[in-house]
């Protein structure tokens, strides 16, 4: 699934509610086939995605680890 950086949030909210929050898990990863010159874009969304979660009181674990 691919979201808009403007969409995370809404798509956050629209998780299943009867989902126990303690075991919800969300995977989200940089595209190894974007090409060198959209990876800079990429990485800056990938920041701003860690940064909205982090607002919405999730921990984030980048993995692999940088």
């Amino acid at each position: 699934m691919q979201l808009r950086p403007a969409d995370n949030a809404q798509s956050l909210a629209a998780l299943s509610p009867s989902a126990d929050r303690q075991v919800r898990v969300i995977a989200v990863s940089e595209s190894p086939q974007a090409s060198p010159k959209d990876r800079p874009k990429i990485r800056r969304n990938f920041k701003a995605l860690i940064q909205q979660l982090n607002d919405l009181g999730l921990i984030v674990d980048e993995w692999p680890t940088r």
